[in-house]
């Protein structure tokens, strides 16, 4: 008889542990903490972000640049507002064209990632300033250590280099995904 009701009790407790993770559970996305700062309005605030890494690459090689993105990707939107810890960038101004080769490696709060923009060309046409790329794509490293990649269709892009590094825009749709902005600033090497 005791041994029932020990086994009552067990499937009892078991039922009503059972019915507590039938209720979702709630919290709030790590990503609600970031920002998007590539918009007018966020353009000074992305300046002095810019700056504190500049200053921390010169003193101690801690921040190699920095990033700002929203997109979505597999039907997940995501916004990160991260310093980089690897970046390389090659400029060549040649004539007319001015090109641009990106590499930007940073961390989200789900996930690293890796943004490639090769054979990046500013050019000034009749029509007025054109920018294309030969090829893009943002590369995601997963937490769980699988890794994802995914090509890129440039709609926008613009670029500058001031003395201290390189300042880069765009706008692109991604090839599983959704719509994907950003900017960056990376240092100078």
């Amino acid at each position: 008889m005791r041994r029932a009701g020990i086994t009552i009790r067990g499937i009892g407790a078991s039922l009503l542990a059972a019915a507590g993770c039938a209720t979702p559970l709630e919290a709030p996305s790590a990503y609600a903490g970031e920002r998007f700062l590539c918009g007018p309005e966020q353009a000074a605030e992305f300046r002095v972000l810019s700056a504190g890494c500049r200053e921390a690459y010169l003193s101690d090689r801690s921040c190699e640049g920095f990033a700002s993105l929203k997109g979505e990707s597999d039907g997940q939107p995501f916004v990160v507002d991260a310093p980089l810890f690897g970046s390389f960038y090659q400029y060549n101004e040649t004539g007319p064209t001015t090109g641009l080769t990106v590499n930007a490696t940073g961390l989200s709060p789900y996930f690293a990632f890796r943004l490639q923009l090769y054979g990046l060309t500013r050019e000034a046409t009749e029509a007025g300033i054109v920018c294309r790329t030969a090829e893009a794509r943002l590369f995601g490293i997963e937490v769980r250590g699988s890794s994802d990649q995914q090509a890129m269709a440039l709609l926008t892009c613009d670029f500058e280099r001031p003395e201290d590094g390189v300042y880069v825009s765009f706008s692109a749709k991604l090839a599983r995904g959704g719509p994907l902005e950003a900017c960056m600033y990376l240092t100078a090497k």
